[in-house]
């Protein structure tokens, strides 16, 4: 499988030697992937280590190649291995560029699309740390270097370094990167050499981007107010800054912004550059506009609130350009429910982003007309990506569609892609149980963690203890949120089982719960069964009328509680701590 799991790297050293001008500065590039490893991943200058997760068989790799990670270390043999930074608080200096190689990556590869909905994930990761925590891109005051491996050195560095190819230009941005890389190769730098490497090829003074950027925290929080004044012919723009200017937030971001606005079928691009705390634009407009689009790059690192009309809303699905433009009109119009939500829907099912097709599926109404149901029917079998053909069929399953059991038996038997064939399996089972026990005994064989935790759903649903080998062959091997779902299903047939089986499947659980070597999901899901199952025997030991009962049952809960502190006291992933602290 290794050409699968490392399918585009020929490919992608020559798109960023070329794209940086920079041929790629070591004598080979080796990719190995290993066992029980600390990280995720790691760039040894020209032997990358990746974790096991890489390690996947072809048909895992559908729809969920391994580009990202192999771009990421891939990259940082120039921003990292070639100039690295010269202490800890300049990490963004290498985590933020190998992050931005996965957006360059993917909009050379892939598009535009898919460039921005990966764009809009590591927006959404840096927002999440950013609700409860902020610090400087360069952050002297760190306490630990680990806290220098977060969401501001990685996805903000990205999306900074976004921001500013989007302000400069593409000539500009790759031009500087390269200026950078040829005068700091093999020196250990600070956030300065950056900035001088850009103001150098463009001449402009970028203190103001990198102060507000790199040395200082936070981001800004927007509200956009429009109006069109009919008697002067004038579009109005209020653009008022909320953010709390405190712990070195600053009170007033300097910001370069374009503004679209369509009218009459034509789109005209305004830029202006938001530099105060409460400001107004005008523009000229012959006639109100169908949409006033506030950053119609969709560069900017900020939370932003501007108003607009559902009508406004549906105009921008259909003319704006840009991905994030449709995901916001069909997010804002679902969460309005408007009238025109479904036509917009319907539309959105034959977007060229798989994730705005995901997204419409997602909020079509559980009945839907017989033209959404027939397209529905033809993209689960035969859509292009396989999470919108199993979105699809599930859709069709929920609203009990006549055929979805046809096309659920004939995707068992075609489709390659595994979250496909077990949604199928699921389908053909809650229709059917015994041929659903039927299809899931052909299955057990595939070793993928979607198909095992759809089997075990099945075998669990029988209640029959022969099925149980089934779980203990695969639970150790099992990963991922299906780990959770298959240890529920084991634990569940267990407490259907006899004390042997019970005092068997503790012996298991425990010793994967107290076992470093798993995964995190793996102990995880072995510590919920434990305590799943203990409170299950602490109601079976309440409702037994048999006081020899009662007192089994008791005497078997508290043992598993005994259990559950021990694993609690052994474990040292913090993550896991967290998380036990409410087992109780």
């Amino acid at each position: 499988d290794a050409r699968d799991i490392f399918a585009h790297t020929p490919e992608m050293l020559e798109f960023f030697s070329t794209k940086l001008g920079v041929v790629y500065p070591w004598p080979k590039f080796a990719q190995i992937t290993v066992r029980d490893y600390v990280s995720g991943a790691m760039e040894n200058t020209t032997a990358v280590i990746f974790g096991e997760n890489e390690q996947k068989h072809k048909r895992e790799l559908i729809d969920n190649p391994n580009d990202r990670v192999v771009a990421h270390e891939m990259f940082h043999h120039w921003f990292g291995d070639y100039v690295t930074t010269e202490s800890w608080p300049n990490l963004t200096l290498n985590e933020g560029f190998a992050n931005y190689s996965e957006y360059l990556w993917y909009q050379h590869k892939y598009g535009n699309d898919e460039a921005d909905h990966h764009l809009q994930t590591e927006w959404e990761g840096y927002f999440n740390q950013a609700s409860t925590t902020v610090h400087p891109l360069i952050y002297f005051g760190y306490k630990d270097k680990e806290v220098m491996f977060d969401a501001h050195s990685y996805n903000k560095g990205g999306s900074v370094l976004h921001m500013l190819r989007t302000y400069l230009g593409d000539d500009a941005f790759f031009t500087a990167l390269n200026r950078y890389l040829t005068k700091n190769a093999g020196t250990a730098v600070e956030i300065h050499q950056l900035r001088l490497a850009f103001e150098e090829v463009t001449g402009e003074d970028l203190n103001w981007f990198f102060n507000q950027w790199y040395l200082s925290a936070g981001h800004p929080e927007l509200t956009v107010a429009t109006s069109y004044d009919a008697s002067t012919k004038e579009v109005t723009l209020q653009v008022t800054q909320t953010q709390e200017p405190n712990e070195g937030v600053p009170a007033i971001f300097q910001l370069p912004v374009n503004v679209d606005v369509y009218e009459g079928g034509d789109k005209k691009r305004h830029a202006i550059f938001v530099n105060q705390r409460d400001q107004v634009f005008r523009f000229p407009a012959a006639t109100e506009p169908d949409l006033i689009n506030f950053d119609g790059d969709h560069a900017l690192l900020a939370i932003v609130q501007q108003d607009k009309t559902n009508e406004a809303l549906a105009f921008q699905f259909t003319h704006a350009p840009k991905y994030l433009d449709r995901y916001e009109a069909i997010d804002r119009l679902v969460a309005a429910e408007s009238e025109l939500t479904p036509d917009v829907l319907k539309k959105a099912l034959k977007d060229p982003s798989w994730v705005i097709r995901n997204l419409a599926i997602q909020n079509l109404p559980e009945e839907t007309d017989e033209e959404t149901t027939q397209a529905l029917r033809n993209i689960a079998k035969g859509d292009v990506h396989s999470e919108v053909r199993s979105a699809a069929l599930d859709h069709l399953s929920s609203q009990g569609d006549s055929i979805v059991v046809e096309i659920a038996k004939k995707l068992v038997e075609t489709d390659q892609a595994y979250p496909v064939i077990a949604s199928a399996l699921q389908i053909i089972n809650d229709n059917d149980g015994d041929e659903g026990l039927v299809y899931a005994q052909k299955l057990e064989g595939q070793n993928n963690a979607a198909i095992d935790a759809a089997v075990g759903a099945i075998y669990q649903e029988t209640g029959d203890p022969k099925y149980l080998p089934f779980f203990q062959k695969k639970l150790a091997t099992v990963d991922g949120m299906e780990a959770v779902s298959l240890y529920e299903s084991f634990v569940t047939l267990v407490g259907k089982a006899g004390d042997n089986e019970i005092n068997a499947a503790v012996t298991t659980l425990k010793t994967i719960a107290k076992d470093n070597r798993q995964s995190l999901y793996r102990r995880f899901a072995a510590t919920k069964s434990i305590f799943d199952l203990r409170n299950s025997l602490r109601s079976k030991g309440t409702k037994a009328t048999n006081a020899a009962d009662k007192e089994k049952f008791k005497a078997k809960a508290t043992e598993l509680t005994d259990i559950l502190i021990d694993i609690k006291k052994t474990e040292s992933n913090p993550e896991l701590k967290s998380v036990y602290e409410r087992i109780n």
